[in-house]
């Protein structure tokens, strides 16, 4: 078990971790920011419940039940993708030369990714979420 100390290293060195979970199972940058912060909460308060030495996977398991909680109590809303922008039909060498065409893809690819997310089911996004390495780094 480890000291409070200790788990409070633990949640600082972790804390984009656990903000990223957050991010990437609701969407919002302010839905994470609270859940962070609740996820950090619900670690403190239940310190004494922590067995084991290194206390990564288990502030992981709680940020995503904290998430998971707040995605079954939230009320499901429809959103509807609209390309915002009526662009020309362009080639791929076009992007590589046109940054603002690269810019507007990116964000579009970015926006994309959320809103599929947002498809899954809770315990789905939870899944993908915490299978891609690249998104707890």
């Amino acid at each position: 078990m480890t000291t409070d100390r200790e788990l409070l290293a633990a949640i600082e060195r972790d804390r984009r971790r656990l903000w990223a979970i957050c991010y990437r199972m609701t969407g919002g940058v302010q839905d994470a920011e609270d859940l962070c912060q609740e996820a950090i909460a619900r670690a403190i308060e239940r310190s004494a419940q922590r067995t084991g030495d290194d206390p990564t996977a288990w502030l992981v398991r709680i940020a995503t039940t904290t998430c998971l909680d707040h995605l079954r109590r939230a009320t499901v809303r429809a959103r509807v993708l609209v390309d915002s922008l009526d662009l020309p039909e362009s080639s791929p060498g076009d992007v590589a030369t046109d940054p603002e065409r690269a810019a507007i893809l990116r964000e579009d690819i970015r926006y994309a990714v959320i809103v599929a997310l947002q498809a899954l089911t809770a315990k789905q996004r939870a899944a993908l979420v915490l299978q891609d390495r690249k998104s707890v780094v």
